[in-house]
């Protein structure tokens, strides 16, 4: 990839639509990044291998409606 190429069209992009004859360029816009606070890291434990135990539990039971179409042409629900 042409990385020289990439960030003239982004400066591009950034700059705007062309100016017309006769105008003053504008100033490019620059994006600002917020400052990101520093989050204190863990303590390293003496292995990296880390073992958790999780217990699965069952999840509510979901009922099962069987529909069946009667001789008179509608629905009539089965157990």
């Amino acid at each position: 990839m042409d990385t020289k190429g990439a960030r003239a069209l982004a400066d591009r992009i950034a700059s705007g639509p062309p100016q017309e004859d006769g105008e003053e360029p504008k100033p490019a816009p620059r994006a600002t990044k917020p400052k990101k606070e520093v989050e204190p890291q863990p303590e390293p434990s003496a292995s990296s291998v880390e073992t958790v135990y999780v217990k699965p539990t069952p999840g509510p039971r979901r009922e099962v409606r069987l529909y069946v179409r009667g001789p008179n042409g509608e629905l009539e629900r089965r157990s």
